[in-house]
């Protein structure tokens, strides 16, 4: 009986020797088949076995392979002893820490690198990296994007309380080694979600609860009190508002009777959201903005021709003028009187005594894609929603203006550009 090393017993089970006295070929079982080809993969283009792999590979050999070996003149109670090289030793330990962000991150477009980063470390482990996986979601595309990546064993998050107790949550028990402060953090947020109604703020039972007064305060005035009525509308406002809670049943029963496009815009998660004018006609997007009671209402249309100004105007205005007066709609542009369609768009403006100065009794003001006009940007109007007819993205200073608002319906149409390739918005 002949002894050889534990890396030739591998290879020689997997077909990988050239010797050709270890005859005939072993018989693997499938269960076994996986961790011997691919340890014996490894060693073969001469990678060391770990610790782990050596006691894995010993105890299965051993287990159900000694007559094999045997019958082929191999002695393996003394071979799988007998490294041909030493074992090669891994790192593994496994800590959660909060470090220094530049440490980590370069600032991107924005300029900016989260101060505190949470760095999470371990050796390689499938469960574990779809669970930073999961967490990174929390994040949202852009934040996940730009403010998170891996090196090597390391995951990079950025310091927030809401990622810090979703991965306390996942590995508390699991991770030993974790920075006193998360764990801190951790413990406090357990206390505000174990007592939701004491912290949160949002609207139980009907009643406002920790919220500041001055941020409700206008919404109660013009909504009334939360009542199954109104309910919906604080809900379509939770962002502006800050609002996180809504009993479920109450939202339920408020929401019931509303149009589906409403029931869509309700879930938003971008203020923007892209229309399909195939799907949802100009008729029903007017009918929800009434329901959702958005205004005042910003209106933009297009400035790319006079053509596309005049189409823009008269196919909202026939809709708005049976439900907002003339005299509170403010068309804040002008086109050339040079051209036959900006002629027809001024005249259409003066027949119509759409000329008004701006109020903040306004409830419809146009403006076109491609200007601000400045007494826009120094009233005390203020617009609950933007209606955005141009389906192009590249007006600058018209596009910061509107970013604030929290709910801005573009009309883009199921072939536009824009709406496959950004991410910003969601598409109904």
């Amino acid at each position: 009986m002949r002894s050889i090393t534990i890396e030739e017993c591998l290879e020689a089970m997997a077909g990988l020797t050239v010797n050709a006295t270890v005859t005939p070929a072993f018989i693997v079982l499938d269960r076994d088949k996986k961790i011997i080809f691919d340890i014996a993969k490894k060693v073969f283009k001469g990678s060391a076995l770990t610790d782990r792999q050596l006691e894995a590979v010993k105890k299965i050999l051993i287990t159900r392979y000694k007559s094999q070996f045997k019958i082929r003149g191999i002695d393996l109670e003394n071979s799988v002893n007998n490294l041909r090289q030493p074992l090669r030793h891994l790192d593994r330990t496994e800590y959660m820490r909060l470090e220094e962000g530049s440490k980590y991150l370069e600032p991107f477009w924005s300029g900016f690198t989260p101060q505190k980063v949470i760095v999470t470390r371990f050796p390689f482990n499938m469960t574990y990296s779809k669970t930073i996986t999961e967490v990174k979601k929390l994040l949202g595309p852009t934040i996940s994007r730009y403010y998170s990546q891996k090196l090597k064993d390391k995951y990079i998050l950025p310091y927030t309380e809401k990622v810090t107790h979703r991965l306390l949550t996942k590995f508390k028990n699991k991770i030993k080694d974790i920075d006193p402060v998360l764990l801190d953090v951790y413990d406090q947020c357990e206390k505000i979600y174990k007592k939701s109604d004491q912290y949160v703020p949002g609207i139980y039972n009907y009643q406002i609860k920790n919220s500041s007064e001055t941020v409700t305060k206008y919404h109660q005035e013009y909504f009334g009190d939360p009542v199954k009525e109104n309910l919906y509308l604080y809900y379509d406002r939770k962002e502006k508002l800050g609002l996180k809670h809504f009993d479920q049943k109450e939202l339920a029963q408020s929401t019931h009777s509303l149009s589906a496009l409403s029931k869509a815009i309700l879930e938003r998660q971008w203020p923007r959201i892209n229309l399909d004018l195939k799907k949802w006609p100009m008729e029903q997007v007017i009918e929800t903005i009434t329901e959702l009671r958005r205004f005042p209402l910003l209106v933009i249309i297009s400035g790319s021709t006079e053509k596309e100004c005049l189409a823009d105007l008269h196919s909202t205005h026939k809709l708005f003028k049976n439900i907002i007066p003339n005299n509170e709609i403010a068309v804040m542009a002008r086109c050339k009187n040079s051209t036959t369609f900006g002629k027809e768009f001024n005249d259409y403006i003066k027949d119509n005594q759409l000329n008004n100065s701006l109020a903040k009794s306004t409830k419809i003001v146009y403006i076109t894609s491609k200007k601000i006009p400045k007494p826009l940007l120094t009233s005390e109007w203020e617009s609950e929603a933007v209606l955005i007819c141009d389906n192009t993205r590249n007006y600058s200073k018209v596009d910061k203006y509107v970013g604030t608002i929290d709910l801005q319906l573009q009309i883009n149409g199921q072939d536009s550009f824009w709406s496959q390739v950004h991410f910003g918005a969601d598409t109904v």
